[in-house]
Order: structure tokens, then C-alpha cells, then sequence
């Protein structure tokens, strides 16, 4: 098995978030977009973590397979991921930080909404069950 270099930080020259509502769940989505350091250098190991306060930090890396020079006929070819945030327990209607290898920005974690079957369906039309 060949040696493998560590894994090194990528450039990240934007982050855009992504709040969608998946049967009442909130998801958010980083769109990352950046540069690699070469052709030959691959996305490894997407980490996440959380900070102090409101910060959600992302860290992307790269690693180059050792021997591996590749063509370099695009320095510094760019690279595009969507990453999954993790965002269990976070409050809602809250402004949360996302720091993704020092590129900064910011969303709000949706509120969700009511559930239509509920705010439908009054009280009396509920039978509870009997034993």
C-alpha cells in the first residue's frame, strides 16, 4: 500500500447555505467552492465540529497520493461539495456561524412549521385510545 502524505486544508473561496424542510426536519447544506492545490490532489476527510457560541466549523481537505504528480495543465483546479450540516440540536429562528477553513458566513436555522394535519384538525376530532 502506498504512503499517503497528511491530509492539507483546501483553499475555500466561498460558502453558500442551503435551508431546505425534509418532513418537518430542517436541513442545511454548505455549497463549498474553492481551489486544490494540483490535478492530482483529492477531497479528503470533511470534519465537523462546533465552537463556542453559535460557530459550526468545516474543515476540507485535500490529499495528493504520493508519485502522483498529475498533468498540472490547470493549476489549481477548482472543486465544488455540498456538506450536510449537522445541525441537531440547534435552536431555531437562532443566527449560527459556519467557518469552513476561515471563510466565514452566516445563516439562520429555519423554524419549522406547523404541522397542516394539526392546526387542520381540531382537538374534539381526536379519539384516544381505549384499553
Amino acid at each position: 500500500m502506498p504512503y499517503a502524505p497528511p491530509a492539507v486544508p483546501v483553499l475555500v473561496q466561498s460558502v453558500e447555505i442551503d435551508t431546505t424542510e425534509f418532513h418537518g426536519r430542517p436541513d442545511v447544506y454548505a455549497d463549498i467552492k474553492g481551489r486544490l492545490s494540483s490535478n492530482a490532489a483529492q477531497l479528503v476527510d470533511i470534519k465537523q465540529s462546533r465552537g463556542k457560541g453559535n460557530l459550526l466549523m468545516v474543515e476540507v481537505n485535500e490529499q495528493t497520493p504520493r508519485g502522483s504528480t498529475g498533468t498540472n495543465k490547470v493549476p489549481n483546479p477548482p472543486f465544488q461539495t455540498r456538506v450536510p450540516l449537522e445541525v441537531l440540536g440547534l435552536m431555531p429562528g437562532q443566527k449560527y456561524l459556519v467557518d469552513v477553513n476561515g471563510f466565514k458566513t452566516q445563516f439562520q436555522m429555519p423554524v419549522p412549521e406547523c404541522d397542516e394535519y394539526f392546526s387542520a384538525t381540531s382537538h374534539a376530532d381526536l379519539e384516544l385510545p381505549s384499553y
